[in-house]
């Protein structure tokens, strides 16, 4: 049970990894950039290189941002490795998609310097541009919070 857990954990992360490093390998390659409307005034494909964390925050900290985000995948990594048997399949996918996110990034900020985003939602609203990366994060965070949400509701 153990090892299934761990496999199903590392291939999880291993694909998004994957899927989040292509995506931007051919947004850096053949859309470098460019803005391209999907959907009028709603959905956006736009190249940016940020340099910082959401809304560009910290662009001149990269060295901090990179021991930050170690630091979390760290602890993360050390949760699971310490609690395999304890988490439910719902708190072990939103852990891997966190950790996706979180490493797809940080190969970004080490080996380019910054992250590629590309995703633009409602641009009118100046809302940050994300990846794939960032939304597996976002997600899991989500599925995280419910699933503890969930633990507390069903323990009282």
């Amino acid at each position: 049970m153990k090892i299934k857990r761990y496999v199903w954990i590392i291939s999880a992360v291993l694909i998004l990894i994957i899927i989040d490093q292509i995506v931007k390998f051919g947004f850096s390659k053949y859309l470098y950039d460019t803005d391209i409307t999907l959907i009028n005034n709603i959905l956006n494909l736009t190249y940016i290189e940020n340099g910082g964390v959401a809304f560009g925050f910290w662009s001149g900290g990269k060295i901090l941002i990179i021991l930050v985000n170690i630091t979390i995948i760290t602890l993360i990594i050390n949760f699971i490795i310490f609690r395999i048997e304890q988490l439910d399949i719902q708190v072990l996918t939103s852990l891997s998609l966190i950790l996706a996110g979180g490493i797809g990034n940080l190969i970004d900020r080490i080996f380019r310097g910054y992250v590629i985003d590309y995703i633009s939602v409602i641009p009118k609203m100046n809302l940050p541009i994300f990846n794939f990366g960032d939304m597996c994060v976002f997600v899991g965070a989500i599925m995280l919070g419910i699933s503890i949400l969930m633990y507390w509701i069903k323990k009282k």
